[in-house]
């Protein structure tokens, strides 16, 4: 099966392209073709992608082979196995995937929009964006959020941001083109990526006080070893106390606290938020008599 990926408008009619343009494209579509084999097939099925270069127009082809780890060549994968490849990616495939609908038609559907919420619904995951939701499957998902999938694809788009390209389109052998305009570029450079918690760790801590928030919702300012923070309080009787002017804060005071750190995935990174869930202790200054405000 062959996969062709072709450039449209005024520079690569003219027969020429950058190699540091075309170079990272082809590995693109390498990366996802062998990502989406691994998520569908397992990692015994892989995939080499091999490139026949296309002088004119700067297109090139791509034709699909399964090859077993340190074996060499093994029978090609079937067409029905190879266009669900091609399904699953959004680049085509006809019926072989009736329910898959593809990688590139849910990133149109984004549009570079905040994921609200991702869940598991029967056999689907569902995902929402203010009022609008939509359903994919299991592997469909799988290879939305595969880093190397999402860095292909930005790959394939991103000659669109040059002067001279107007689109890129891509052709699976018995399909019609899947074809990405220059206007659609920002959509496919920005994939949002849902928020995903990778852990919580839960420890105790000493943490200096360095400026309570007195308002409900506003987070506190700790130091501790010598890095200051913001992080919201959890322990309502706690909170309670000071409302009621019970626990009062002087420079120097901290807090022995049981304390939350979440690490989420995000599309940026990694986000670590800390949250108090429990203060165990007032710890007050030296040589403080009393309990004085903060000022």
């Amino acid at each position: 099966m062959k996969l062709k990926v072709r450039y449209q408008g005024r520079e690569p009619d003219r027969g020429r392209m950058s190699a540091t343009e075309l170079g990272p494209a082809i590995l693109g579509i390498g990366e996802m073709v062998g990502q989406a084999s691994r998520i569908l097939f397992g990692d015994q099925a892989r995939v080499r992608v091999e490139v026949q270069a296309e002088p004119q127009h700067a297109s090139f082809g791509i034709e699909f082979f399964a090859v077993a780890p340190g074996a060499g060549l093994v029978p090609p994968l079937s067409l029905q196995d190879l266009a669900a490849i091609a399904a699953i990616l959004g680049f085509g495939g006809g019926t072989a995937v009736a329910t898959a609908r593809g990688l590139v038609w849910l990133v149109r559907w984004l549009r570079g929009r905040k994921i609200d919420k991702v869940e598991k619904v029967g056999d689907d995951i569902r995902i929402t964006i203010n009022d609008q939701s939509t359903n994919i499957t299991v592997n469909e998902y799988r290879v939305f959020v595969n880093p190397q999938v999402r860095k292909g694809l930005k790959a394939v788009v991103a000659p669109l941001e040059q002067e001279g390209f107007d689109s890129v389109s891509i052709e699976p052998e018995t399909q019609p083109p899947q074809v990405i305009e220059k206007s659609e570029r920002e959509f496919f450079a920005r994939i949002p990526l849902p928020e995903e918690e990778i852990s919580v760790d839960r420890s105790t801590a000493i943490l200096e006080v360095v400026a309570p928030a007195f308002r409900e919702g506003y987070k506190w300012r700790f130091a501790q070893g010598g890095e200051t923070f913001f992080a919201a309080i959890l322990d309502e009787k706690f909170l309670g106390e000071v409302a009621q002017h019970q626990e009062l804060f002087g420079s120097g005071d901290a807090l022995k606290v049981e304390m939350e750190i979440r690490t989420t995935r995000t599309e940026d990174g990694f986000d670590f938020e800390r949250r108090i869930v429990h203060v165990v202790e007032h710890i007050r200054s030296e040589g403080r008599g009393g309990q004085l405000p903060l000022v």
